[in-house]
């Protein structure tokens, strides 16, 4: 198998490039894995999605992401409520899904 990023040879188990660090996957094609993004959530919001956002991108709990922002927004004094407000309006919306056609069968 051939590293389609730098063509370094590698066995046809690996699963990154030796060399450059691409990713492969069990198909033996070239995959490239996109970084995640912070987005604010549009299902999932109580104020404005910021704490379900966030915790979507780090694998969380809304409830418990929630839970501590209000801890901390009574513990600082309000400061959290400062980063909040930045937040909702620094970070974007996630994108609208739209459904794929479906074609109509009878």
């Amino acid at each position: 198998m051939i590293c389609p990023d730098c063509g370094t040879i590698l066995k046809d188990s690996a699963k990154f490039c030796t060399n450059c660090g691409y990713q492969m996957n069990d198909l033996n094609r070239p995959t490239q894995s996109s970084p995640k993004k912070l987005y604010r959530s549009r299902n999932n919001q109580m104020i404005a999605g910021v704490c379900a956002g966030l915790a979507d991108y780090m694998g969380e709990d809304p409830t418990l992401v929630r839970l501590i922002t209000v801890l901390l927004l009574l513990f600082t004094g309000g400061s959290v409520a400062i980063a909040y407000l930045i937040a909702m309006f620094v970070i974007p919306e996630e994108p609208i899904k739209m459904k794929s056609e479906q074609p109509l069968t009878s």
